[in-house]
C-alpha cells in the first residue's frame, strides 16, 4: 500500500493512523516492562523523557557525546551484523569489512535489476 501523500486514499491514511497508535502502544509497553539492570537511574522513563522534552539543549549533548564516542562507534559497526549474542564473540575486524562491502553492493545490485526491468 503506498503512502497516503501518493494516492489521496482514505484507506492508505487509515493504515498509518492504526500503525501509529500501534507503534505508540507498543513503546508505551515497552516504556512500562523494560527493566535495564545496567543503569540506575532511580527515576521512570516518563521523567527522564519529560526532562528531555522540556530541556532539548541536554538531549543534544547527550546525542552528540554518544555519536562522537569512538568505542560506542565502533560497537554500533559491530552490532549491526552481530556480536553472537551472549557469547559477546566478535568477528574479525575484516569480517565486518567484507560484510559491509557485500551489504552495500548488494543494494546496488538489486537496484540495477529493478532499472532494468522497468
Amino acid at each position: 500500500m503506498e503512502p497516503f501523500f501518493f494516492t489521496k486514499s482514505h484507506k492508505s491514511l487509515i493504515a498509518g493512523g492504526v500503525a501509529a497508535i500501534l507503534v505508540v502502544l507498543w513503546l508505551a509497553v515497552a516504556f512500562k516492562s523494560t527493566v535495564d539492570h545496567r543503569f540506575a537511574a532511580g527515576l521512570p522513563v516518563s521523567r527522564i523523557l519529560f526532562y528531555y522534552l522540556a530541556n532539548p539543549s541536554s538531549f543534544v549533548r547527550v546525542l552528540i557525546a554518544t555519536l562522537t564516542s569512538a568505542d560506542l562507534a565502533r560497537f554500533y559497526v559491530q552490532s549491526f551484523f552481530g556480536i553472537l549474542g551472549w557469547l559477546d564473540a566478535r568477528f574479525p575486524d575484516d569480517i565486518y569489512t567484507w560484510l559491509y562491502a557485500l551489504f552495500f553492493s548488494g543494494g546496488d545490485f538489486f537496484h540495477l535489476i529493478q532499472k532494468n526491468r522497468g
